[in-house]
């Protein structure tokens, strides 16, 4: 049992005060397993977390209508990915710690 009485691991949705939702696996408090984040510009992420970050395979939808399908690492894109530009521009290939904002990111060499 974790500090609110849940067990250790759980699934539930819960809103945060920023207008922010998630709904999937928790694991002592923290985001675990498959889930869905959402924030309230309507961007968000649907993957796999691990302590509370998306980590292993998910996919970012951002407000401006970019979005990125790939591998995540700590919350930042990392690895393998196809990342398509509002405009439909494709990047396809590696990724190394891209921070998932629409100017911020660089393919591997």
């Amino acid at each position: 049992m974790d500090d609110d009485g849940l067990p250790s691991q759980y699934f539930r949705g819960i809103s945060y005060s920023n207008e922010s939702r998630y709904e999937g696996g928790f694991e002592n408090n923290q985001k675990q397993g498959f889930g869905i984040l959402t924030f309230a510009d309507g961007s968000g992420v649907a993957g796999q977390f691990e302590n509370g970050m998306p980590q292993g395979f998910g996919v970012a939808n951002m407000a401006n209508g970019a979005c990125y399908a790939g591998t995540f690492a700590n919350g930042l894109f990392e690895g393998y990915g196809v990342y398509v530009r509002p405009n439909r521009t494709e990047f396809i290939g590696t990724f190394r710690l891209v921070f998932p904002r629409e100017r911020t990111f660089m393919l591997a060499a």
